[in-house]
């Protein structure tokens, strides 16, 4: 596989580029800004084609256009032309990558672009085998069966992750067998029943209770009716005595009783004195005639003296046994006249007595129920010191309010003892009601307790059927266990069965790194050129799988990885490797290396020995364009070859 012309009609403001390349080297030099770079872009994308890794393709973007142009190459002793629309991979049959990551040397560096990855290609492509593809079936069986690298169930996603879900899910079931086991269910529906049952008794028992809040209502509103009409028949009937003539009829009586207690006595009194007086006065008249007929004027005086005196004593009983019975007449005269303003027509003053007595003891009894039923209503209203008629007028208004509630006839009988015993019952059946309650209640949380953690578990993470079911009974709680141990045995189930699908998938990976290995072993070809560049110095070239790294070794049999290595060796190293694996991937047949300024870092020495490294290269059939931007290296390259360079022009000035 030869270049053997360059035509690049327009590239950005690289213009009319036209080389034939007749020889197995071509050094084309080109100074700054003489389009060297722009060159070396075209070549990559007419050659590679559009089909590019990110890690290449972002450095091909300097213009923003395809090239103008082709490339004419030889490929087993066929002419192929190759140009923006045409790739060399079309051509060839070689992936894109594979041409760029071996036979494409950029940025001065001998290195191959993500090494593990470019031999894993490699080694499919010449050795018929599919790392990237076994690869690529471990990660969708470790994504399909929500594992990690180390084959464990994932934790990604917090909550969400599979390891948290089968841990959750087995949580879930611990708790709920635990509760199961933890409960009675004969119990448990025994006193649902109990609670049904007692729930209607309770109903019936409150009505009951209220109908006799009712009647008791009912019963008050008769009694206050009651109390209101009576008070309105005392008031109507006039049935009291006006206080000061009923307390003037008391004191009246009490003074005639006083006074008829002594009419006998003064009577007597009267009767006696009256005919002591007279006696006496008939003695003093004759006691005068005596003295005077006697001439005994001083005896007679005396003797007169002695009845006068005794007239006079007799005189003044008399009087005050005589007022005393004056003062019972007008007594009786103003009893009488009391009974006739009460409209009774007594006969005599014992009639007239009895019926003072019998109507002030009538108004007393009268004038004590109307306070008391006064006292009532004032009570029942919340009232305070009212007119008799304002308290009658709103007891009246009270009464046809309170008669709007009874419209319906009550019948049933009223009593404490009636409301009390139902009263006592109700309290009975709602203690029983709390207990059974207490029992279903702490079922009823559990069983949201359990129903909002369900929540937590993704059913629908999972390609199998769960009808949807509220937990709301101990069946139903059995009934998810099982849903939930259909749950994790499907992760874990699945997850096995992925786990031993990975195993036999990175086992083939292994045989296949294995294989890879056979690429770079002892006396590998890269080894053979690797011991040819250096002189003997190294020995072997050979691959360690497991570490995916390129191991050397010295002809002291110490064997390292390359990071020892100085950069000229580490440069012939990965030459050596590339050139192995070029002519693997053409069949033992040769090809070309396009390289950019290989050697920008090395020194004097080392640019001798990599110029007698691409000698051999040459020598054994291989195409080398090497492109530098530093024309005393062109010089020096193309006077060891005997060759002509290339020289890009200054690009015009934009």
């Amino acid at each position: 596989m030869r270049i053997k012309h360059i035509e690049i009609s327009r590239y950005g403001p690289l213009e009319n580029l036209s080389h034939s390349i007749d020889s197995l080297f071509q050094c084309i030099y080109g100074p700054n800004e003489s389009g060297k770079t722009l060159l070396i872009d075209a070549l990559l994308k007419m050659t590679l084609g559009r089909k590019l890794r990110k890690p290449l393709k972002s450095s091909l973007n300097r213009v923003d256009e395809e090239p103008k142009g082709w490339i004419d190459l030889q490929v087993d002793g066929t002419k192929v032309r190759v140009d923006h629309a045409t790739s060399l991979s079309d051509a060839t049959g070689i992936p894109p990558e594979e041409l760029r990551d071996i036979f494409v040397i950029r940025n001065s560096d001998m290195a191959l672009l993500k090494e593990d990855k470019c031999l894993d290609r490699v080694a499919d492509r010449i050795l018929g085998l599919s790392s990237d593809s076994i690869n690529l079936i471990v990660g969708e069986l470790l994504s399909n069966g929500r594992l990690i690298s180390s084959l464990k169930l994932s934790g990604i996603g917090g909550k969400k992750s599979p390891d948290s879900q089968v841990d959750a899910a087995k949580k879930l079931i611990d708790e709920i067998e635990g509760y199961l086991a933890s409960i009675n269910e004969d119990e448990l529906a025994a006193s649902e029943r109990n609670l049904v049952e007692l729930s209607t008794r309770l109903g019936t028992l409150e009505q009951a209770r209220d109908e006799l809040e009712i009647a008791r209502r009912y019963k008050e509103f008769l009694e206050f009716k009651s109390a209101v009409e009576k008070a309105q028949a005392i008031i109507e009937k006039q049935e009291r005595l006006p206080d000061g003539f009923r307390q003037e009829i008391i004191q009246a009586l009490a003074s005639f009783n006083e006074s008829c207690s002594h009419i006998t006595y003064h009577k007597r009194r009267t009767e006696q004195f009256g005919r002591l007086m007279i006696v006496c006065g008939i003695g003093l008249g004759i006691s005068a005639v005596i003295a005077i007929m006697n001439s005994e004027m001083a005896v007679g005086l005396i003797q007169s003296i002695i009845i006068l005196a005794a007239v006079l004593f007799s005189a003044r009983f008399w009087l005050q046994s005589h007022s005393e019975l004056h003062k019972s007449e007008k007594l009786t005269s103003q009893l009488m006249e009391m009974c006739l303003s009460l409209g009774n027509k007594s006969h005599d003053i014992h009639e007239a007595v009895n019926f003072l007595n019998e109507r002030i003891s009538f108004s007393k009894s009268a004038t004590e129920a109307l306070i008391g039923t006064l006292a009532i209503i004032k009570n029942e209203l919340k009232l305070k010191k009212t007119a008799e008629s304002v308290i009658i007028e709103q007891a009246q208004a009270e009464i046809d309010r309170r008669r709007s509630r009874f419209i319906k006839p009550i019948d049933t009988e009223y009593s404490d003892e009636k409301l009390d015993a139902v009263v006592g019952e109700i309290k009975g059946v709602k203690e029983e009601i709390d207990t059974h309650r207490g029992k279903i209640d702490n079922h009823s949380k559990k069983l949201q307790y359990f129903e909002t953690v369900s929540q937590t578990v993704d059913f629908e993470s999972v390609p199998v059927g769960f009808s949807s079911r509220s937990l709301d009974s101990v069946e139903s709680l059995k009934h998810f266990t099982e849903d939930l141990n259909r749950f994790i045995s499907y992760i874990e189930e699945h997850a096995e069965t992925c786990r031993l699908a990975i195993s036999i998938f990175r086992q083939l990976g292994v045989e296949e790194q294995r294989s890879v290995s056979e690429l770079l072993s002892k006396g590998s070809r890269a080894a053979e050129l690797f011991n040819e560049i250096t002189s003997g110095r190294y020995t072997d070239v050979t691959y360690d799988p497991e570490k995916r790294q390129i191991l050397v070794s010295q002809l002291s049999g110490t064997q390292f990885d390359t990071v020892p290595l100085s950069k000229g060796t580490r440069d012939q190293l990965y030459l050596a490797v590339r050139v192995a694996l070029g002519e693997k991937l053409l069949m033992g047949q040769t090809g070309f290396f396009i390289m950019d300024d290989p050697f920008l870092t090395s020194d004097e020495h080392r640019v001798e020995r990599q110029i007698e490294v691409m000698k051999r290269l040459v020598q054994q059939g291989w195409q080398i364009i090497f492109l530098t931007a530093r024309k005393n290296l062109a010089e020096k390259i193309v006077s060891s070859f005997g060759t002509d360079y290339i020289e890009l022009k200054a690009l015009p000035l934009s």
